[in-house]
């Protein structure tokens, strides 16, 4: 009788934990992409995310390329961005082209994936 509460006993005991954090979910990795307000064709531009995880800045991201697509083509074009901190990773680019684009920001970070997505245009040069 005595080791069938013992054995009750410690089953009840077993099941209180302190660590309650295994039960919570991980917090998520957000990417938010900046483009330029006015993005002129034939002109260098800078496209960039800011990585964060909660009040965080994401400092040690494994993979982060942007995706850039032409409205209306099949193809794109993939380039890995540069991190320059403050959790900003980076890209410069020149459009040949007028016309509706967007930009795909994959990013790899802290055993997570997210790929936001923007479009802007592109406007002839004054």
């Amino acid at each position: 009788m005595f080791i069938y509460l013992l054995f009750c006993g410690l089953f009840v005991l077993s099941g209180c934990s302190k660590d309650e954090k295994s039960s919570e979910f991980p917090v998520l990795v957000e990417v938010v992409i900046e483009t330029p307000e006015t993005i002129k064709v034939n002109e260098e531009v800078v496209i960039k995310v800011l990585v964060t995880q909660g009040d965080e800045k994401v400092e040690d991201a494994d993979k982060v390329e942007f995706e850039i697509n032409k409205s209306g083509e099949e193809t794109s074009e993939k380039i890995i961005g540069r991190h320059k901190g403050d959790g900003i990773y980076f890209i410069t680019k020149t459009f040949q082209d007028v016309g509706e684009y967007s930009v795909i920001a994959h990013v790899t970070a802290r055993d997570m994936y997210n790929m936001p997505k923007k479009e802007f245009t592109v406007v002839p040069a004054e």
